[in-house]
Protein backbone atom coordinates (compact mmCIF):
# COMPACT_ATOMS: atom_id res chain seq x y z
CA UNK A 1 0.00 0.00 0.00
CA UNK A 2 1.03 3.40 -1.46
CA UNK A 3 1.46 6.16 1.68
CA UNK A 4 0.88 9.78 0.64
CA UNK A 5 1.45 12.94 3.30
CA UNK A 6 -1.05 15.61 2.90
CA UNK A 7 -0.34 18.68 2.99
CA UNK A 8 -0.03 20.11 6.40
CA UNK A 9 1.31 22.54 8.95
CA UNK A 10 5.14 21.44 9.35
CA UNK A 11 4.48 21.63 12.48
CA UNK A 12 1.85 19.46 12.74
CA UNK A 13 3.01 16.72 10.34
CA UNK A 14 3.90 13.29 12.78
CA UNK A 15 7.26 12.17 13.20
CA UNK A 16 8.16 7.85 12.70
CA UNK A 17 5.71 7.35 10.48
CA UNK A 18 7.04 4.31 9.59
CA UNK A 19 5.15 0.94 11.47
CA UNK A 20 2.52 2.92 12.27
CA UNK A 21 1.25 0.77 15.28
CA UNK A 22 4.20 -0.58 16.36
CA UNK A 23 3.42 -4.20 14.51
CA UNK A 24 7.02 -4.96 13.10
CA UNK A 25 8.48 -5.67 16.91
CA UNK A 26 5.48 -7.53 17.72
CA UNK A 27 6.06 -10.04 14.41
CA UNK A 28 9.91 -9.71 14.79
CA UNK A 29 9.16 -11.19 17.89
CA UNK A 30 7.10 -14.36 17.08
CA UNK A 31 8.94 -14.95 14.01
CA UNK A 32 12.25 -15.07 16.16
CA UNK A 33 10.76 -18.37 18.17
CA UNK A 34 11.28 -20.24 14.69
CA UNK A 35 14.21 -19.03 13.29
CA UNK A 36 17.03 -17.23 14.55
CA UNK A 37 19.61 -14.72 13.37
CA UNK A 38 18.22 -14.71 9.48
CA UNK A 39 16.60 -12.00 8.51
CA UNK A 40 14.79 -10.67 5.36
CA UNK A 41 18.19 -8.77 4.88
CA UNK A 42 20.29 -11.46 6.17
CA UNK A 43 19.90 -13.94 3.51
CA UNK A 44 22.69 -14.40 1.40
CA UNK A 45 25.18 -17.38 2.14
CA UNK A 46 28.00 -15.43 0.35
CA UNK A 47 27.83 -12.61 2.28
CA UNK A 48 27.83 -14.49 5.48
CA UNK A 49 30.91 -15.96 4.49
CA UNK A 50 32.60 -12.43 3.32
CA UNK A 51 31.12 -11.26 6.56
CA UNK A 52 32.55 -13.96 9.14
CA UNK A 53 35.96 -13.86 7.34
CA UNK A 54 36.15 -10.10 7.33
CA UNK A 55 35.68 -9.88 11.33
CA UNK A 56 38.14 -12.26 11.36
CA UNK A 57 40.83 -10.31 9.46
CA UNK A 58 39.86 -7.04 11.39
CA UNK A 59 40.37 -7.99 14.47
CA UNK A 60 43.72 -10.18 13.89
CA UNK A 61 45.17 -7.19 12.16
CA UNK A 62 44.27 -4.03 13.81
CA UNK A 63 44.84 -3.09 17.99
CA UNK A 64 41.56 -1.43 18.75
CA UNK A 65 37.41 -1.05 18.04
CA UNK A 66 38.02 2.11 15.38
CA UNK A 67 40.78 0.29 13.92
CA UNK A 68 38.45 -2.53 13.30
CA UNK A 69 35.63 -1.13 12.00
CA UNK A 70 37.66 1.02 9.40
CA UNK A 71 39.46 -1.92 8.27
CA UNK A 72 36.39 -4.05 7.84
CA UNK A 73 34.52 -1.01 5.92
CA UNK A 74 37.72 -1.24 3.62
CA UNK A 75 37.31 -5.12 3.57
CA UNK A 76 33.87 -4.64 2.17
CA UNK A 77 34.83 -2.08 -0.55
CA UNK A 78 37.27 -4.71 -1.46
CA UNK A 79 35.41 -7.84 -1.32
CA UNK A 80 32.36 -5.94 -3.40
CA UNK A 81 34.92 -4.80 -6.26
CA UNK A 82 36.41 -8.11 -6.61
CA UNK A 83 32.88 -10.00 -6.98
CA UNK A 84 32.02 -7.57 -9.13
CA UNK A 85 34.78 -8.38 -11.59
CA UNK A 86 32.68 -11.30 -12.71
CA UNK A 87 29.21 -11.67 -11.09
CA UNK A 88 27.26 -8.36 -11.88
CA UNK A 89 24.23 -9.18 -10.33
CA UNK A 90 25.69 -10.80 -6.93
CA UNK A 91 24.15 -10.01 -3.67
CA UNK A 92 25.97 -6.73 -2.51
CA UNK A 93 25.35 -4.75 0.15
CA UNK A 94 26.25 -1.18 -1.36
CA UNK A 95 26.09 -3.07 -5.61
CA UNK A 96 24.84 0.59 -7.24
CA UNK A 97 27.68 2.87 -5.83
CA UNK A 98 30.38 0.00 -5.86
CA UNK A 99 29.69 -0.12 -9.79
CA UNK A 100 29.59 3.68 -9.70
CA UNK A 101 33.02 3.86 -8.41
CA UNK A 102 34.33 1.21 -11.07
CA UNK A 103 33.04 2.68 -13.63
CA UNK A 104 34.66 6.31 -12.66
CA UNK A 105 37.20 4.20 -11.61
CA UNK A 106 37.46 5.18 -8.22
CA UNK A 107 38.17 2.25 -6.10
CA UNK A 108 40.37 3.58 -3.69
CA UNK A 109 39.60 1.80 -0.30
CA UNK A 110 38.87 4.44 2.36
CA UNK A 111 36.18 5.26 5.27
CA UNK A 112 35.28 8.39 2.69
CA UNK A 113 34.77 6.07 0.32
CA UNK A 114 31.82 4.14 1.22
CA UNK A 115 29.81 1.97 -0.96
CA UNK A 116 26.55 2.44 1.40
CA UNK A 117 25.00 5.64 3.32
CA UNK A 118 26.86 4.36 6.00
CA UNK A 119 28.70 0.78 6.04
CA UNK A 120 28.81 0.13 9.81
CA UNK A 121 25.33 0.35 9.72
CA UNK A 122 23.09 -0.61 6.59
CA UNK A 123 26.50 -2.83 5.29
CA UNK A 124 27.71 -6.40 6.94
CA UNK A 125 29.06 -5.13 9.96
CA UNK A 126 26.25 -3.86 11.08
CA UNK A 127 23.28 -6.27 9.49
CA UNK A 128 25.23 -9.75 9.52
CA UNK A 129 27.07 -9.37 13.16
CA UNK A 130 23.64 -9.90 15.06
CA UNK A 131 23.00 -12.78 13.24
CA UNK A 132 26.11 -14.55 13.32
CA UNK A 133 26.37 -13.73 17.05
CA UNK A 134 23.00 -15.08 17.71
CA UNK A 135 24.23 -18.70 15.61
CA UNK A 136 27.38 -18.77 17.63
CA UNK A 137 30.13 -17.96 15.50
CA UNK A 138 30.61 -14.57 16.97
CA UNK A 139 30.64 -12.46 20.19
CA UNK A 140 31.09 -8.47 19.71
CA UNK A 141 32.67 -8.42 16.09
CA UNK A 142 35.04 -11.24 17.28
CA UNK A 143 35.32 -15.13 16.19
CA UNK A 144 34.33 -17.71 19.03
CA UNK A 145 35.35 -21.68 18.84
CA UNK A 146 32.81 -22.51 16.23
CA UNK A 147 33.52 -19.64 13.94
CA UNK A 148 37.27 -20.08 14.13
CA UNK A 149 36.57 -23.87 13.25
CA UNK A 150 35.32 -22.58 9.79
CA UNK A 151 38.07 -19.64 9.29
CA UNK A 152 40.76 -22.46 9.58
CA UNK A 153 39.58 -24.40 6.45
CA UNK A 154 40.19 -20.56 4.94
CA UNK A 155 43.71 -20.14 6.43
CA UNK A 156 44.62 -23.60 5.45
CA UNK A 157 43.01 -23.64 1.54
CA UNK A 158 43.40 -19.74 0.77
CA UNK A 159 46.15 -18.20 2.65
CA UNK A 160 47.72 -16.02 -0.32
CA UNK A 161 44.26 -14.81 -0.83
CA UNK A 162 43.84 -13.64 2.72
CA UNK A 163 47.42 -12.21 3.10
CA UNK A 164 46.70 -10.19 -0.32
CA UNK A 165 43.28 -9.05 1.43
CA UNK A 166 45.45 -8.01 4.76
CA UNK A 167 47.98 -5.68 2.66
CA UNK A 168 44.74 -3.57 0.96
CA UNK A 169 42.82 -3.29 3.82
CA UNK A 170 45.44 -2.37 6.41
CA UNK A 171 46.13 1.11 5.23
CA UNK A 172 43.76 4.07 4.32
CA UNK A 173 43.37 5.28 0.71
CA UNK A 174 44.80 2.00 -1.00
CA UNK A 175 43.87 2.76 -4.40
CA UNK A 176 46.43 0.54 -6.50
CA UNK A 177 44.20 -2.54 -5.74
CA UNK A 178 45.82 -5.64 -8.16
CA UNK A 179 43.10 -7.97 -7.78
CA UNK A 180 42.41 -9.71 -11.27
CA UNK A 181 45.09 -12.36 -9.72
CA UNK A 182 43.09 -13.50 -6.79
CA UNK A 183 39.52 -13.27 -8.16
CA UNK A 184 39.36 -16.86 -8.64
CA UNK A 185 40.67 -17.77 -5.12
CA UNK A 186 37.80 -15.41 -3.44
CA UNK A 187 35.36 -17.47 -5.33
CA UNK A 188 36.73 -20.95 -4.93
CA UNK A 189 36.33 -19.83 -0.70
CA UNK A 190 32.79 -18.79 -1.60
CA UNK A 191 32.21 -21.45 -2.91
CA UNK A 192 33.62 -24.27 -0.70
CA UNK A 193 31.30 -26.69 0.16
CA UNK A 194 32.96 -27.40 3.92
CA UNK A 195 32.62 -23.87 4.34
CA UNK A 196 29.35 -23.67 3.39
CA UNK A 197 27.90 -26.38 5.19
CA UNK A 198 29.87 -25.44 8.04
CA UNK A 199 27.85 -22.27 8.08
CA UNK A 200 25.08 -23.47 6.62
CA UNK A 201 24.85 -26.27 9.92
CA UNK A 202 25.56 -22.96 12.32
CA UNK A 203 23.07 -20.96 10.20
CA UNK A 204 19.91 -23.51 9.85
CA UNK A 205 20.12 -25.94 13.15
CA UNK A 206 19.73 -23.23 15.89
CA UNK A 207 16.21 -22.53 14.57
CA UNK A 208 13.08 -24.78 15.45
CA UNK A 209 12.40 -24.70 11.82
CA UNK A 210 14.91 -26.86 11.25
CA UNK A 211 12.58 -30.04 12.01
CA UNK A 212 10.56 -29.01 9.04
CA UNK A 213 14.24 -29.50 6.88
CA UNK A 214 15.33 -32.27 8.67
CA UNK A 215 11.49 -34.19 7.58
CA UNK A 216 11.90 -33.49 3.89
CA UNK A 217 9.96 -29.79 3.55
CA UNK A 218 9.49 -28.07 0.62
CA UNK A 219 11.75 -25.59 0.67
CA UNK A 220 10.64 -23.31 -2.20
CA UNK A 221 9.10 -20.15 -0.59
CA UNK A 222 8.87 -16.70 -2.41
CA UNK A 223 7.25 -14.62 0.46
CA UNK A 224 4.23 -14.66 -1.23
CA UNK A 225 0.85 -14.09 0.92
CA UNK A 226 -0.21 -17.52 -0.41
CA UNK A 227 2.59 -19.31 -0.71
CA UNK A 228 3.09 -18.84 3.55
CA UNK A 229 -0.27 -19.80 4.33
CA UNK A 230 0.20 -23.10 2.37
CA UNK A 231 3.47 -23.53 3.99
CA UNK A 232 2.51 -22.52 7.41
CA UNK A 233 -0.16 -24.69 7.01
CA UNK A 234 1.60 -27.72 6.31
CA UNK A 235 3.92 -27.66 9.14
CA UNK A 236 0.61 -26.89 11.96
CA UNK A 237 -1.07 -30.28 10.53
CA UNK A 238 2.08 -32.20 9.70
CA UNK A 239 1.66 -34.48 13.22
CA UNK A 240 5.72 -35.52 12.56
CA UNK A 241 7.45 -32.00 12.93
CA UNK A 242 8.99 -31.06 16.53
CA UNK A 243 5.34 -30.02 18.64
CA UNK A 244 7.08 -26.67 19.47
CA UNK A 245 7.60 -25.61 16.26
CA UNK A 246 3.87 -26.43 15.21
CA UNK A 247 2.66 -24.94 18.08
CA UNK A 248 4.97 -21.37 17.58
CA UNK A 249 3.71 -21.53 14.00
CA UNK A 250 0.37 -21.70 15.34
CA UNK A 251 0.94 -18.50 17.56
CA UNK A 252 1.93 -16.85 14.31
CA UNK A 253 -1.35 -16.95 12.22
CA UNK A 254 -3.10 -16.11 15.28
CA UNK A 255 -1.34 -13.25 15.76
CA UNK A 256 -0.96 -12.46 11.71
CA UNK A 257 -4.37 -12.99 11.64
CA UNK A 258 -5.35 -10.05 14.03
CA UNK A 259 -2.30 -7.84 12.53
CA UNK A 260 -4.00 -8.07 9.20
CA UNK A 261 -7.23 -6.92 10.06
CA UNK A 262 -6.11 -4.25 12.28
CA UNK A 263 -3.64 -2.89 9.64
CA UNK A 264 -6.52 -3.08 6.92
CA UNK A 265 -9.17 -1.00 9.00
CA UNK A 266 -6.37 1.67 10.29
CA UNK A 267 -5.05 2.03 6.55
CA UNK A 268 -8.81 2.81 5.05
CA UNK A 269 -9.26 4.46 7.69
CA UNK A 270 -6.65 6.77 7.13
CA UNK A 271 -8.14 7.69 3.34
CA UNK A 272 -8.05 11.11 2.63
CA UNK A 273 -12.13 11.17 1.71
CA UNK A 274 -12.52 10.02 5.76
CA UNK A 275 -10.78 13.67 6.71
CA UNK A 276 -13.91 15.37 8.68
CA UNK A 277 -16.34 12.59 8.41
CA UNK A 278 -17.92 11.18 11.24
CA UNK A 279 -17.07 7.96 12.34
CA UNK A 280 -20.61 6.41 11.62
CA UNK A 281 -19.81 6.23 8.09
CA UNK A 282 -16.85 4.21 8.47
CA UNK A 283 -18.55 1.74 11.10
CA UNK A 284 -21.56 1.59 8.38
CA UNK A 285 -19.06 0.69 6.08
CA UNK A 286 -17.92 -1.98 8.00
CA UNK A 287 -21.24 -4.17 8.55
CA UNK A 288 -21.02 -4.75 5.17
CA UNK A 289 -17.12 -6.41 4.71
CA UNK A 290 -16.66 -9.92 5.24
CA UNK A 291 -14.89 -9.44 8.33
CA UNK A 292 -13.79 -12.37 11.01
CA UNK A 293 -15.68 -13.14 13.63
CA UNK A 294 -13.31 -15.54 15.47
CA UNK A 295 -9.97 -13.69 15.45
CA UNK A 296 -7.59 -15.16 18.29
CA UNK A 297 -4.49 -13.96 20.18
CA UNK A 298 -1.85 -16.29 21.22
CA UNK A 299 -0.03 -16.37 24.67
CA UNK A 300 2.75 -14.36 25.28
CA UNK A 301 2.75 -10.47 26.47
CA UNK A 302 3.85 -7.60 24.09
CA UNK A 303 3.22 -4.06 23.42
CA UNK A 304 -0.03 -3.01 23.59
CA UNK A 305 -1.53 -6.44 24.00
CA UNK A 306 -4.32 -5.16 26.25
CA UNK A 307 -6.09 -2.62 23.51
CA UNK A 308 -5.64 -5.90 20.76
CA UNK A 309 -7.37 -7.87 23.58
CA UNK A 310 -10.06 -5.19 23.63
CA UNK A 311 -9.72 -4.95 19.52
CA UNK A 312 -10.31 -8.91 19.26
CA UNK A 313 -12.85 -8.90 21.54
CA UNK A 314 -15.32 -5.95 20.07
CA UNK A 315 -14.86 -6.74 16.58
CA UNK A 316 -16.01 -10.65 17.21
CA UNK A 317 -18.89 -9.33 18.66
CA UNK A 318 -18.99 -6.35 16.03
CA UNK A 319 -18.94 -4.03 18.09
CA UNK A 320 -17.20 -1.81 15.80
CA UNK A 321 -16.67 1.65 17.35
CA UNK A 322 -14.81 0.23 20.57
CA UNK A 323 -12.82 -1.95 18.35
CA UNK A 324 -11.83 1.28 16.08
CA UNK A 325 -10.97 3.35 19.74
CA UNK A 326 -8.56 0.24 20.51
CA UNK A 327 -6.89 0.73 16.93
CA UNK A 328 -6.72 4.39 17.63
CA UNK A 329 -5.17 4.18 20.91
CA UNK A 330 -2.75 1.51 19.77
CA UNK A 331 -1.54 4.38 17.36
CA UNK A 332 -1.56 7.36 19.78
CA UNK A 333 0.59 5.18 22.05
CA UNK A 334 3.22 4.20 19.35
CA UNK A 335 3.47 8.02 18.26
CA UNK A 336 3.95 9.02 22.27
CA UNK A 337 6.82 6.65 22.41
CA UNK A 338 8.28 8.59 19.10
CA UNK A 339 7.36 12.40 20.44
CA UNK A 340 4.99 12.63 17.79
CA UNK A 341 1.04 12.58 17.36
CA UNK A 342 -1.41 10.50 16.57
CA UNK A 343 -2.05 9.65 12.64
CA UNK A 344 -6.10 9.44 13.24
CA UNK A 345 -7.90 11.72 16.18
CA UNK A 346 -12.04 11.33 16.53
CA UNK A 347 -13.60 14.15 18.73
CA UNK A 348 -16.66 13.35 20.97
CA UNK A 349 -18.85 14.04 18.30
CA UNK A 350 -17.27 11.19 16.33
CA UNK A 351 -15.83 13.83 13.80
CA UNK A 352 -12.44 12.14 12.01
CA UNK A 353 -9.48 14.11 11.79
CA UNK A 354 -7.03 12.29 9.64
CA UNK A 355 -3.18 13.32 9.73
CA UNK A 356 -1.16 11.13 7.61
CA UNK A 357 -3.81 9.92 4.00
CA UNK A 358 -3.57 7.11 2.09
CA UNK A 359 -5.44 5.78 -0.80
CA UNK A 360 -6.39 2.47 1.03
CA UNK A 361 -9.71 1.32 0.28
CA UNK A 362 -11.70 -1.08 1.40
CA UNK A 363 -14.54 -3.35 -0.87
CA UNK A 364 -17.32 -5.27 -0.06
CA UNK A 365 -15.18 -8.14 -1.88
CA UNK A 366 -11.90 -7.53 0.72
CA UNK A 367 -11.00 -10.53 2.09
CA UNK A 368 -9.52 -10.49 5.27
CA UNK A 369 -7.24 -13.74 4.94
CA UNK A 370 -3.41 -14.50 3.73
CA UNK A 371 -0.40 -13.29 6.13
CA UNK A 372 0.31 -10.01 6.79
CA UNK A 373 4.05 -10.41 7.52
CA UNK A 374 7.07 -12.76 6.66
CA UNK A 375 8.66 -13.93 10.08
CA UNK A 376 11.87 -14.85 8.61
CA UNK A 377 10.64 -18.22 7.48
CA UNK A 378 11.26 -17.43 3.79
CA UNK A 379 14.78 -15.47 4.02
CA UNK A 380 15.42 -18.88 6.29
CA UNK A 381 14.28 -21.38 3.40
CA UNK A 382 16.49 -20.09 0.76
CA UNK A 383 19.11 -20.10 2.81
CA UNK A 384 18.46 -23.83 3.27
CA UNK A 385 18.35 -24.42 -0.01
CA UNK A 386 21.75 -24.49 -0.66
CA UNK A 387 22.02 -27.75 1.43
CA UNK A 388 21.36 -29.61 -1.78
CA UNK A 389 24.71 -27.87 -2.60
CA UNK A 390 26.94 -27.78 0.18
CA UNK A 391 27.78 -31.19 0.97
Amino acid sequence: MDVFLSQLDPRQRPKGTRDSLGFEQIWTSYGRKVVVGITTITSSLDNFIVALVGFYLSEKYTDNPKAQANFFMRYEQLIAYMRLETDTKANILGISRAKKNMQENNKYLSIQNQILSSQLSYGLWGLYSTALSDVGLIKNRILIQDGYGIIDIAKEKYPKLLNYIVKQCKDENTSNLNYKHHIESLFELLSNKLIRSKILEALLKKSTLYSYIEKGGELLCDNSSKNLILLTDSIINNNSLDQKLRDDIADIRKIDKVMLVVNKLFNALSHANNDGQNISQFIKHMSVLSLPNNLELPAGSFRNKDLLVEFVANINNKNYLIALKAIFKINENVMKDRNSIPWIEVDDSGKLKIRVKTHSVLTEEEKFDGMAYNYFICSYLNIAKHLKGSL
